[in-house]
């Protein structure tokens, strides 16, 4: 039995069984019925069943002549007839269900593809709307809707515990970022978090990204799908590999490094090409698009980390008709979503509002986000940089010195904490000071001293 007759052997079985409807609409929508007529009673039960009315053939009539869908339903003839399927057990509606859900998304699919095959084989059709209805048949092919509905409370104790007995023994229970201060604030990034990073140029929102990309690639040898949509692959690697080899990249592009640093890079280049960072520099990438990246990703690679540099760059899947506001919060809305659904830590650049370089004091606050309304509500964790020397002459001591501010963080507490930016090698190190050594998983895998390669 397939197609139209085991829809109408279903719905039978739910006008028998209504007890079966709440499973049923989890999986199940009206639309993937093959026959409008079958779409029409569908919904007329799931109405009658939210309602609390008993559900049989009269009903049934009732309520789709007082919606005006009797006639689309097939009329009353149809409705007898239906009731009239002898529905040997209730117990089978999901299985059906399913199968039904299974055929509903493959029509879709085909439908889709024929549309993009339409689109390719008209040459006024930009590649990119082809790609993007590619990307959507391929996303529709392996979506499913979740099952897991409401849970007791009781189902997620063991999981709440097992985090309680790592924070009581001190352990970190997200992912390090590989600096000691934010991991001990933060206790990692935790899975399903959307943290954005903001700052107004030069304070190193990029550099930080990149560092905490690398350190989760390389000292955890987790996976890492980095999108940066402002500069090249090439360029991001290229920072890199300075700043683990510690020499000076103005130096190297200008062709004036010394001789005996070069063993610095050559050294440098195992832990970054063994890394599991892998670049993306699509540019105007949707979140569509980065959802389906992301996801092959899952399935061929892993994943545990995405970072995305950055949000105003990127370019909303609707038509918003130049309204940056709404499509900005339709980008931070299907981040967190892609968060939730990937299962990991989403690290999102932004940049901030010129507010702070008119202010008598120019540390950033939350409202500087750009478009800040959306992407504030949006975040679990808003983290704002401010270097104070970009505006002033700062103490030789405090040369680096940078406030990472955590202006929401919606599980824990606000505040800051410093690093310490090294402008030669644009990258970022713990800050340091009189706090007790971070413990041995910290040590820095870059190479520090020219003794380590010539001996002392």
């Amino acid at each position: 039995m397939t197609g139209p007759d085991l829809e109408a052997y279903l719905l039978a079985t739910l006008i028998a069984w209504p007890e079966q409807v709440a499973d049923v609409s989890l999986v199940l929508k009206g639309e993937d019925f093959t026959l409008q007529r079958h779409q029409a009673v569908y919904e007329g039960i799931l109405s009658l069943v939210q309602a609390g009315t008993v559900v049989d053939a009269g009903t049934l009539s009732h309520g789709l002549r007082r919606s005006g869908r009797l006639a689309e339903a097939g009329g009353e003839a149809f409705l007898l007839e239906v009731s009239g399927i002898c529905a040997a057990s209730g117990q089978t509606a999901l299985e059906h269900a399913r199968i039904i859900r299974e055929a509903g998304v493959r029509r879709n699919v085909r439908r889709d593809i024929l549309t993009a095959l339409d689109a390719v084989q008209n040459p006024t059709k930009p590649l990119a709307e082809v790609a993007g209805l590619l990307e959507g048949a391929a996303l529709a092919a392996v979506s499913t809707e979740s099952e897991e509905g409401l849970k007791p409370t009781s189902a997620y104790l063991p999981e709440v515990f097992a985090v309680i007995e790592k924070q009581s023994k001190g352990e970190i229970t997200g992912l390090q970022t590989g600096y000691y201060d934010l991991d001990q604030h933060t206790s990692g990034f935790q899975k399903s978090d959307l943290i954005v990073l903001g700052g107004r140029p030069r304070m190193g929102k990029t550099a930080l990204a990149t560092d905490i990309a690398y350190n989760v690639g390389i000292d955890q040898k987790k996976h890492v799908a980095f999108f940066e949509l402002e500069m090249a692959g090439r360029q991001i690697v290229e920072r890199k590999l300075f700043a683990l080899a510690k020499v000076n990249g103005q130096l190297v592009r200008r062709g004036k490094l010394p001789q005996r640093d070069f063993p610095r890079l050559a050294i440098a280049v195992g832990p970054l090409g063994e890394s599991r960072v892998f670049i993306d520099h699509t540019t105007s990438l949707t979140p569509l698009q980065l959802l389906s990246k992301c996801r092959r990703m899952k399935m061929r690679h892993g994943l545990d980390l995405v970072v995305v540099d950055n949000i105003q760059k990127m370019r909303g899947d609707g038509n918003y008709k130049g309204n940056f506001r709404l499509e900005i919060a339709d980008i931070t809305k299907n981040l967190k979503n892609m968060a939730k659904d990937l299962d990991v830590p989403i690290l999102a650049i932004s940049h901030l509002s010129r507010g702070p370089d008119h202010r008598a004091d120019p540390e950033p606050v939350l409202s500087d986000l750009q478009e800040s309304g959306n992407i504030e509500q949006d975040a679990d964790i808003v983290m704002l940089l401010y270097r104070e020397e970009v505006y002033k002459e700062v103490e030789p001591e405090r040369k680096g010195e940078t406030k990472v501010i955590f202006a929401k963080y919606r599980n824990g507490q606000e505040g800051y904490k410093l690093l310490r930016f090294n402008e030669e090698l644009s990258s970022f190190e713990n800050w340091g000071g009189n706090r007790e050594a971070p413990p041995p998983s910290y040590k820095e895998r870059q190479v520090s001293t020219h003794e380590d390669f010539y001996g002392k």
